[in-house]
C-alpha cells in the first residue's frame, strides 16, 4: 500500500510470506534419525516505510519492520558452512530499523551511506526464553561509493564499507574421553559468545 502526502514524499506498508524449503544438508543433517523430517521455515512479514526526496539526486529512505518467525530449524557456524540441527522446534522474531541516503556523488552513479539496527531472538517452540539468534547484529553502519574513470566512462569501479556489532557463535571445548584418556574439540551448545566487532571490505571494477 502506497500513500503519497505530497509530491516529494511517500508512505508506504508492505506484508507478505516467505517461506525457505528444507535443502537437502537440512534434511540430511549430522545425527538426523531417518523418521524425522523438516517442513519450510516461515517468515512473516511488516513493513512500514518513508522515502523523502530531499533534492532532485538525493534521497532519504526509512523502514521499520517485524517479522514472526516460526518452523525454524536449530544451526551453528562451522566455519563457513552452516550445520542444522533436529527439526523445525523453535520459533522466533526479527524487528529492526533501517535508515538509508542515497545520492550522486557522480552524475549518473548512485552512492549511499545508511545505518541499520536489528533484534533478532529465538526460542523453542513449547516455550522457554529467549535467546539471541546467532544472526543478530545490533548495529551497522553501511557506505557505498560508485566512481568512473573521466576519459574511460565504461570503466567503473564501487567500494562497500561495513562496520558493525560482531555476531555470536557457539565457543569451543575440549573434551576427554575418560576410557581411551583422548581429547577431542567439541561445540559446546549450552553458552553463546559475541565477537566484538564485524568488519568489512569489498571492492569492484
Amino acid at each position: 500500500i502506497h500513500f503519497f502526502p505530497a509530491e516529494n514524499h511517500l508512505f508506504y506498508f508492505r506484508w507478505g510470506f516467505y517461506y525457505q524449503p528444507p535443502y537437502y544438508y537440512e534434511i540430511t543433517a549430522r545425527g538426523r534419525n531417518s523418521d524425522q523430517k523438516n517442513s519450510a521455515q516461515r517468515a512473516i512479514h511488516y513493513i512500514l516505510g518513508w522515502e523523502h526526496q530531499l533534492k532532485p539526486t538525493l534521497d532519504l529512505q526509512v523502514e521499520i519492520y517485524y517479522k514472526k518467525l516460526d518452523q525454524l530449524i536449530p544451526y551453528y557456524i562451522d566455519d563457513l558452512q552452516l550445520i542444522y540441527q533436529g527439526t523445525n522446534t523453535n520459533e522466533g522474531y526479527a524487528r529492526g530499523l533501517d535508515i538509508l541516503i542515497k545520492g550522486e556523488i557522480i552524475e549518473g552513479l548512485n552512492s549511499w551511506i545508511g545505518y541499520s539496527y536489528l533484534d533478532t531472538k529465538e526460542r523453542p517452540i513449547n516455550g522457554g526464553d529467549y535467546r539471541r539468534r546467532l544472526l543478530d547484529q545490533t548495529h551497522t553502519l553501511r557506505f557505498f561509493v560508485q566512481d568512473k574513470v573521466p576519459k574511460f566512462p565504461f570503466l567503473q569501479f564501487h567500494t562497500r564499507i561495513l562496520y558493525g556489532s560482531g555476531y555470536r557463535y557457539y565457543p569451543r571445548r575440549v573434551v576427554e574421553n575418560p576410557v581411551t584418556n583422548e581429547s577431542s574439540i567439541q561445540i559446546d551448545f549450552s553458552r553463546t559468545v559475541n565477537s566484538p566487532y564485524y568488519g568489512r571490505v569489498d571492492m569492484g571494477l
